[in-house]
């Protein structure tokens, strides 16, 4: 059987307010050192060869989640100074679409609803994620 990697020790000290700490492996905080990924890579071969086993599940939950989840939906709209504000998800897009759309009677509280196969008369799309997200690894908003 497979035998986890073992981190080495180091003797790094740090001291606080008076308070003395040892951190023996304050050195796996250098993410650009060669040792710290051979050791996370290490780590990683070990956590596939030990739950390879658990692949067929791991792969039922996923498969079951995805299908219970509907890829193209619209937030709760929130009603502001004349506007709906949402954000949309599309089927095969990884992130969120913001939009918004007028309300046409002052008197309607009748959020717009998604019809798959219809336009949302008059939405305006204010920020599309995926755009923003284009060419880049990772993207994250963190508020809009």
């Amino acid at each position: 059987s497979a035998q986890p990697p073992v981190a080495k020790r180091g003797n790094h000290r740090r001291e606080h307010h008076g308070d003395v700490f040892i951190d023996p492996y304050e050195w796996l905080r250098d993410k650009d050192n060669p040792e710290v990924i051979a050791h996370l890579e290490a780590e990683n071969a070990y956590a596939e060869v030990s739950t390879a086993h658990l692949e067929p599940l791991r792969q039922k939950i996923f498969d079951e989640i995805k299908a219970r989840t509907k890829e193209t939906d619209l937030s709760v709209p929130m009603r502001r100074a004349g506007w709906w504000y949402y954000a949309r998800s599309f089927e095969g897009k990884q992130y969120a679409v913001h939009c918004r759309c007028p309300i046409g009677d002052p008197d309607d509280w009748t959020p717009p609803a998604l019809d798959e196969g219809a336009e949302i008369p008059g939405e305006q799309i204010l920020l599309d994620e995926n755009v923003e997200a284009d060419g880049h690894e990772y993207f994250s908003l963190g508020a809009a």
